[in-house]
């Protein structure tokens, strides 16, 4: 196997397209992941038991609680050598300058991270934290999921402003798009002050989890790096 990322079909993004898409900026292709990269990656992802367990954390304004389970990636995290040379190589300068370009940047820092979700939870209508510039989801649910278990990302747009400490419902937002989330596909979006997105409530069996792979672009403004260090947050940025 040659890699794991096609950086010829990333980089043949337009950003024109990208700019022209509604409600904001975004692209869901397929298979930026070569199909047994995919495969390899999905069968080896990291076990539930390294993960931390956030659930009922209190989000402002009435926001329902993201619930799921959380991993932070760092150079100390145990992973296979699939995931170690997958994340090599979105740690790349080409990928790098890719997401630069796409987010209107000169350069971005990088941070990656897991989430598993159970049946019976989703995720609120919300908008990304002010460092975040974008995010690269990969999603890596099992073959077996169906469009019935939901757990697709909701892309929402309106007319109206919501303020970002706001808690609106996907049913205000009059435009949706539901990004599919069954094989192998992934999102990219842009962040803005309007870029509302939530996922659909999942209803899988008890032995399944909607799974993703984030990569977040973060700001590499000096403001941010010295807040966490004050607040000692623990996220590693690459």
């Amino acid at each position: 196997m040659k890699s794991f990322f096609d950086f010829d079909r990333f980089e043949e993004l337009s950003e024109a397209d990208f700019y022209d898409r509604a409600p904001f900026p975004f692209f869901d292709p397929t298979e930026l992941v070569s199909p047994e990269g995919w495969e390899l990656l999905r069968s080896e992802l990291p076990p539930v038991e390294l993960f931390e367990q956030k659930f009922g954390k209190r989000r402002h304004s009435g926001q329902i609680p993201h619930d799921r389970f959380s991993l932070e990636y760092t150079d100390s995290v145990s992973l296979s050598p699939a995931w170690q040379e997958f994340i090599h190589e979105l740690r790349s300068p080409r990928y790098r300058a890719i997401a630069s370009r796409l987010m209107g940047v000169e350069s971005l820092s990088l941070r990656f991270h897991w989430h598993y979700t159970p049946t019976g939870l989703g995720m609120s209508p919300h908008i990304d934290q002010h460092r975040e510039l974008g995010s690269h989801i990969f999603y890596f649910n099992s073959r077996e999921w169906n469009r019935g278990w939901g757990g697709e990302t909701v892309l929402l747009g309106s007319e109206r402003y919501f303020a970002r400490k706001a808690a609106p419902r996907v049913g205000d937002f009059e435009k949706r798009v539901d990004v599919d989330c069954i094989g192998n596909r992934s999102l990219v979006f842009k962040g803005r002050k309007s870029a509302w997105h939530a996922v659909r409530p999942i209803e899988c069996p008890p032995d399944e989890m909607r799974r993703v792979f984030i990569v977040v672009y973060n700001t590499k403004e000096v403001y941010w790096r010295v807040r966490d260090w004050l607040i000692r947050k623990k996220a590693q940025q690459f």
